[in-house]
């Protein structure tokens, strides 16, 4: 909008130029249009961008511009009128009094506008291009903390991956060869690691199971040898097997002494 209206200006400027000195029939039309409809319009649309600007010298400088161009209109209304009377009364002092505006009035307050709008128009080109440089450094810090918390994310996924693979997964594939040892009347011993977690658990489960099973081969044993007074306890008061070998052993104990006692007689 600041390049429009510096071109307006110019354009006005011009066209003035020209109504003086006779050297473009429509730059009296052309003129009128730009002040009553071109530059009321671009007017307001900088207005309107005006109100986001965050430095307050822009906008002083921007109704400082306005300001100035109103006066220049106010000239170049003078100088129409001096050409009109001139033309009408065929009076070339007139015209001169027209040339006159244009020199010490019109021409200086012109090139004051041109370079307000250019040092304007540069100030606003540094703006962008800082507001450029800094959105293009929080998008570098912001990259730089995306890929930190990437990293981060990856390091603790493998991290978890290495701790779930120690206490969780590589036990159970242990605890899974020891179980099909198991199915086939092997009694292997459990050495490993007990993470204190539920795998754990069932490490020291097995473990008691596999004992118990082995006091319980000795037990049999004892008896199948005629041991009735081996000692046996079973695993818990709910131990089904347990109690079955101890009223078994109980029973044979008293068979054979029963046999005894029928030999004895």
């Amino acid at each position: 909008a600041l390049f429009d209206l510096s071109q307006m200006v110019n354009s006005s400027w011009r066209y003035t130029e020209n109504a003086v000195y006779s050297i473009d029939e429509s730059a009296e039309e052309e003129l009128m249009l730009i002040n009553q409809d071109r530059f009321p319009r671009l007017k307001q649309k900088l207005v309107t961008l005006s109100s986001k600007w965050k430095s307050s010298g822009a906008v002083d400088s921007l109704n400082k511009i306005f300001n100035d161009y109103d006066h220049l209109v106010i000239f170049q209304n003078e100088v129409l009128d001096k050409i009109e009377i001139a033309e009408a009364q065929d009076n070339p002092s007139n015209r001169l009094g027209a040339e006159e505006i244009l020199q010490s009035e019109i021409n200086p307050l012109a090139e004051d506008i041109t370079a307000c709008l250019a040092e304007l128009t540069n100030n606003k080109k540094l703006e962008a291009a800082a507001e450029q440089s800094k959105m293009i450094d929080s998008f570098i810090v912001l990259m730089a903390v995306v890929l930190g918390l990437a990293l981060v994310i990856i390091n603790l996924v493998i991290v978890m991956t290495l701790f779930m693979n120690k206490n969780i997964v590589t036990p159970i594939m242990k605890i899974r060869k020891f179980i099909l040892y198991l199915s086939k009347g092997e009694l292997p011993e459990l050495q490993m690691k007990t993470p204190p977690n539920a795998v754990g658990e069932m490490i020291h489960a097995l473990n008691a199971h596999v004992n118990g099973l082995k006091r319980t081969s000795v037990f049999v044993k004892d008896i199948g040898g005629g041991n009735f007074n081996s000692h046996f306890e079973p695993l818990s008061e709910k131990d089904v097997q347990g109690i079955a070998l101890l009223e078994m052993r109980d029973k044979l104990k008293r068979a054979s002494e029963d046999e005894a006692t029928r030999k004895w007689i």
